[in-house]
């Protein structure tokens, strides 16, 4: 046995709960995919310094998350999801890209790039309305 036969044998389960969904929203076409397991800690890790922020805005006496505080959190949290889930967007497919370009050059002449899950989150975050993040998140809940 090598490490190619192993592979080869396990490919078959690689596929096992990598579902889609698709959802309309306005016309448009929204594919959605469930996270890897690394995803979804890098998820957890981006919502732990979300929170770390967060908390050093509490009441030192009272201890409690505000309002703000705790909508501002959960927000932060469904998007950075909604940004790895996000593989399809109308015609344009992410499947297989990793990098988005920005429009900017580096200073050696190559066109700056940036995590495609970073491009989105920054997206949905300045132009998205919390409806369209709860519906996606929903969806999202749905598929898992």
């Amino acid at each position: 046995m090598n490490l190619d036969m192993l592979k080869a044998a396990m490919k078959p389960l690689e596929d096992f709960g990598k579902d889609e969904i698709e959802i309309e929203v306005n016309g448009t076409i929204v594919v959605l995919k469930t996270l890897l397991p690394v995803e979804e800690v890098s998820c957890q890790k981006y919502a732990s310094g979300v929170l770390e922020q967060i908390r050093e805005e509490i009441d030192i006496e009272n201890d409690q998350m505000s309002r703000h505080g705790a909508l501002d959190y959960f927000d932060k949290f469904r998007t950075e999801v909604i940004s790895y889930a996000i593989i399809k967007i109308g015609a344009l497919d992410f499947r297989g890209v990793e990098f988005i370009e920005t429009g900017e050059l580096l200073d050696n002449g190559k066109p700056k790039k940036i995590k495609r899950q970073l491009a989105l989150r920054n997206i949905i975050q300045e132009s998205w309305s919390r409806a369209m993040i709860t519906i996606c998140f929903s969806k999202y809940g749905d598929l898992i």
